[in-house]
């Protein structure tokens, strides 16, 4: 849940204060309303992954550099893989998790979403916020929901009240991606993912 008074301090261009936030409403208001709630999303994810066996390996996912640093501070054993950092480090952090080398690999979807293959050793993952980049988030969810995988897939996204509509709009996308492969498959067409 997030703080809806504070939607009344903000006013839109022609001066009109919201009773709700909402996140849907535009990138300023979503980007700060994110910014403020990390440290709640991150004990959230923290608690999830705290309540689970210790042997199990976490992807998790997130968006901006300020959640980054904020996991990097509250899983000190956690490996962070970003943008900036030299390509041949990045690289090496992610075959370390493909082996099973540690137990938690943070990072963007942009990044790490596609190509690379994590389902040997983990079938976890959370999302640290919810956005509307369907491919980005299907293709995170691949990167463990894919063949091979011999254990059940949990993926858990955290969002803030304030972005149910976002939520709503990915949950849209995915209903019409399972309509479009249900209908490739009828043709005999379907993607293989």
């Amino acid at each position: 849940e997030v703080d809806h008074s504070q939607a009344w301090k903000r006013a839109d261009r022609s001066g009109q204060s919201a009773l709700f936030l909402d996140d849907a409403a535009g990138l300023t208001e979503a980007a700060a309303t994110k910014r403020d709630s990390i440290q709640r999303r991150l004990d959230h994810a923290r608690s999830i992954i705290d309540s689970e066996p210790l042997g199990k390996h976490w992807l998790v996912w997130h968006d901006l550099e300020a959640e980054r640093h904020a996991i990097e501070k509250a899983m000190p054993l956690a490996k962070t893989v970003y943008g900036s950092q030299d390509l041949d480090e990045r690289e090496d952090l992610i075959v370390g998790f493909s082996q099973g080398d540690y137990r938690i690999l943070a990072t963007k979807p942009s990044l790490a979403g596609s190509g690379c293959n994590f389902q040997k050793h983990c079938a976890d993952a959370i999302f640290l916020g919810v956005g509307y980049k369907f491919n980005d988030f299907i293709q995170a969810i691949h990167r463990i929901y894919r063949f091979g995988q011999t254990r059940t897939v949990n993926i858990h996204i955290l969002y803030l009240d304030s972005e149910s509509s976002i939520k709503d709009a990915l949950e849209t996308k995915w209903r019409q991606h399972d309509a479009l492969v249900a209908l490739a498959e009828t043709l005999g067409t379907a993607p293989q993912i």
